[in-house]
């Protein structure tokens, strides 16, 4: 034989050898069709390596579902803004880890039960009710995407038959888990309207006004005139407009769902509460004399969103008036009334842009949270089943970063202290005055739930 030919046969045993030894680590992408058997037979693969106690094969499998570039995928996705798609991959990874692991623990439960299974569903093909996450993630896609549920049925825990969901996109030829939700009860991310029954979900008649600064102007001379001229009845409907529809599946939507909840909770719990204080602000705004003043900005997050600040310049020298923060939803401007209403004073000290610290109104806009993790849970706390909410007063600085943070209304048992630590961390557009960024007091919830 020739030393060429037996070459040529080296290099081929070679090649054979190194296909049959890396083919139990990984399979190629090609194995994992874009359907939903795709999906499900990738599944079960890594189901089956967990119950061989094969971590390589499992941790290699868990490699590919994970985004090489997740600021890429969600630019050219969702968002063209590279900023915001910078400040997602950054969530992304810092949490990968830690959710892979969490995923790792189920599986191996999973893997132990006799009775589970894995359940793989398309949701372009039967999305869930409500504006939750699945509607986000297909609503707001500006280009064709695929999104899949997955489904862990347990069967024999010890608590009783559960469920824990999750979902993933095809992208770049394999499908990725987007792990920024992680695996999680269903309902989580789809919920329902909460507080709000249906008659408050479905205003009747709803009149139509543009999504412009002068259509929320023009919808809030509106609720001031019928404050103005008595007409309570006039004045509850109108202010029943504002509400956010299935808030928390919209917030859920909008925002990263862990997040989301975090101010979707709130907005329902104290609804009824703000609405009897924003009453009481156009009852005593229809006895002043000035003008509606309204500011307009884009912000980003899963999508690009429309945000409207009013504010009251009265004409008799008294100090601007917060009047709150609006989006445009279901062809209506919506009240977010989780953001306080305050009333604008100029505190003397060092620190905006230009001197001073601000507070929301009268030109100076609310710092907006870009970034914004969970807050951790206090061993002491856990134990107690403490859950509740602390607010914060801090001044956000020029620089996006929290400043001077203090407790407002405590909670007790170290929640306080992780409620800091937390917004020591978020990270804010700061708010601005004149198109200038200044430094801006603000007060803040942080919720605590127990899951």
């Amino acid at each position: 034989m020739s030393r060429r030919r037996t070459g040529l046969l080296f290099l081929a045993c070679a090649a054979l050898w190194f296909v049959s030894t890396t083919s139990g680590l990984a399979h190629s992408s090609a194995e994992y069709p874009n359907t939903t058997e795709g999906l499900q037979n990738f599944m079960n693969d890594i189901l089956s390596a967990t119950k061989r106690g094969d971590r390589e094969k499992v941790d290699a499998l868990m490699k590919q579902t994970e985004f090489a570039d997740y600021a890429h995928y969600f630019v050219s996705t969702f968002d063209p803004d590279p900023q915001t798609g910078k400040s997602w991959a950054f969530t992304y990874q810092q949490y990968l880890a830690e959710n892979e692991d969490h995923l790792r623990e189920l599986l191996e439960t999973l893997s132990k039960d006799e009775d589970g299974k894995i359940l793989v569903s398309k949701a372009n093909e039967d999305p869930a009710p409500g504006r939750g996450f699945e509607w986000g993630l297909l609503h707001y896609a500006r280009v064709p995407i695929d999104v899949y549920r997955v489904t862990l049925v347990f069967r024999h825990l010890p608590e009783g038959p559960a469920e824990s969901l999750g979902y993933f996109v095809y992208a770049d030829g394999m499908f990725r888990w987007d792990s920024i939700v992680p695996f999680a009860v269903p309902g989580t991310y789809q919920s329902d309207p909460g507080t709000l029954t249906a008659s408050q979900t479905q205003a009747t008649g709803l009149a139509q006004y543009p999504d412009t600064p002068d259509g929320l102007r023009e919808f809030l001379s509106e609720l001031r005139a019928a404050a103005k001229s008595g007409d309570q009845a006039k004045v509850d409907s109108l202010i029943k407009q504002t509400e956010i529809p299935e808030y928390r599946n919209w917030f859920c939507s909008v925002f990263i769902p862990g997040s989301g909840l975090s101010w979707a909770i709130p907005y329902g719990n104290n609804l009824a509460q703000s609405e009897q204080a924003f009453t009481a602000l156009w009852e005593k705004l229809a006895q002043d004399d000035g003008e509606i003043q309204v500011q307009w900005r884009v912000i980003h997050n899963r999508t690009s969103l429309n945000l409207y600040t009013a504010s009251w310049k009265s004409r008799t020298g008294a100090p601007d008036e917060w009047i709150g923060e609006f989006y445009y939803i279901d062809g209506m401007f919506r009240w977010n009334s989780t953001v306080r209403r305050i009333p604008v004073t100029r505190v003397p000290a060092g620190g905006g842009a230009g001197g001073g610290i601000f507070r929301v109104g009268g030109g100076v806009s609310p710092p907006i949270p870009i970034y914004k993790p969970e807050p951790e849970y206090s061993e002491e706390a856990r134990k107690a089943k403490l859950e509740g909410t602390c607010v914060l007063s801090l001044i956000v600085g020029v620089d996006g970063k929290a400043h001077d943070i203090k407790v407002v209304t405590p909670l007790g048992k170290g929640l306080d202290e992780k409620a800091i630590n937390a917004v020591n961390t978020w990270r804010f557009e700061p708010g601005k005055k004149d198109g200038v960024p200044v430094a801006t007091q603000i007060e803040v919830t942080v919720e605590f739930h127990l899951r």
